[in-house]
């Protein structure tokens, strides 16, 4: 699915378990899935979860250079996660480097509306009696979730981030876990590409819902994003060649089901083709579900208007409704079956292109 978060009351450790082994991590004390993140608006990226076996880890040269190199330098404490003063100074210049790596509450790491579902420790590194760095990391029965690695900037020299990761590592082979998940990945963008060079990372693969090898990793089989547009790019061609005029949009609300508490369903693809405005307040929008593999073909109503955005100069033009989806008109497998539907509901000179509230 593209996204969906839960807030349970509480989560046995062989739960947390099962949702990390599908594709899902926390989110402060909330477990959620995506496909998908935002970084500024119309700036959408592929995520994919990614995690290490343990009971074929081996540290690499470099690996036990650094651990042997700062294990003389620092000291280490690991315990229950605790928000105190220290860790607010180390995250606030932590963030003033990093604005987008952290946040200011982090208590959300360890609470939530005053639930706590998750077992989660810290990793505490020490110069001296300074704190210099620090990590949370969820604990399952037989995995954990690397959910903050945050560091003085002072001490950026030092590889802190890597070396809070192969701590956790260290003590979950230790304790005799068989995972260790370090988030996802993106294969659109290098911010995040540290956490391939952990060990032997598997990579969870949306369509055969099954861990693989990172190093079988092909974006324009496997990335979320690159799949969802070549096959709307594909439906949109083929739409034309029968003279339908079909812009495609990007859809930069996919995010606002996840997010809202009301009854709407809400779109959650990325792009979209339009089709047909019949009446004010409504279109019809054909998509690629990814999850089922299938071309889609929704009326959606017009849950709002967003119009404090402005276009981007390149790539595809915004969408500015928030769309509620109303009725699936029909679902195909093939863009030959979604055509022989379209024709038999719409033909191009009955398309009206033209979204509107009056």
């Amino acid at each position: 699915m593209p996204s969906s978060i839960l807030a349970p009351t509480s989560l046995s450790a062989t739960e947390l378990d099962e949702y990390l082994a599908r594709g899902w991590r926390p989110l402060g004390q909330r477990i959620y899935t995506a496909d998908f993140i935002q970084l500024e608006l119309g700036e959408i990226f592929s995520v994919v979860p990614t995690r290490l076996p343990l009971t074929s880890h081996l540290w690499s040269k470099r690996q036990r250079k650094l651990l042997r190199k700062n294990n003389q330098i620092f000291r280490i404490e690991i315990r229950s996660a605790e928000i105190t003063q220290e860790k607010l100074r180390v995250n606030e210049q932590y963030l003033l480097e990093n604005p987008t790596k952290s946040v200011e509450e982090l208590q959300i790491h360890t609470e939530f509306d005053g639930r706590k579902i998750f077992n989660t420790l810290e990793c505490s590194v020490y110069k001296e009696e300074e704190l210099v760095a620090f990590s949370f990391f969820d604990v399952g029965q037989n995995s954990t979730y690397s959910k903050a690695g945050i560091y003085h900037p002072a001490y950026k020299d030092y590889s802190l981030g890597t070396y809070t990761m192969l701590l956790e590592i260290e003590w979950c082979k230790e304790n005799g876990l068989q995972y260790y998940y370090p988030g996802y990945i993106s294969p659109d963008i290098p911010l995040f590409d540290y956490k391939t060079k952990i060990g032997e990372v598997e990579f969870w693969s949306l369509q055969l819902r099954k861990w693989l090898p990172y190093s079988s990793f092909d974006n324009t089989k496997h990335g979320p994003l690159t799949l969802i547009l070549d096959h709307t790019e594909e439906l949109q061609k083929e739409l034309e060649v029968l003279d339908y005029r079909v812009p495609i949009y990007q859809y930069v609300f996919f995010e606002m089901q996840m997010m809202q508490k009301g009854i709407y369903k809400l779109l959650e693809q990325p792009f979209l083709l339009l089709l047909h405005c019949p009446s004010p307040q409504k279109c019809w929008v054909a998509v690629y579900n990814i999850d089922l593999a299938v071309y889609e073909c929704w009326v959606c109503d017009f849950n709002r208007m967003i119009t404090f955005f402005e276009q981007i100069p390149q790539g595809h033009k915004l969408f500015r409704y928030v769309l509620e989806q109303r009725k699936l008109l029909f679902r195909t497998e093939t863009v030959t079956e979604f055509l022989l539907k379209t024709r038999g509901l719409l033909s191009p000179n009955q398309q009206n292109l033209s979204p509107r509230e009056y």
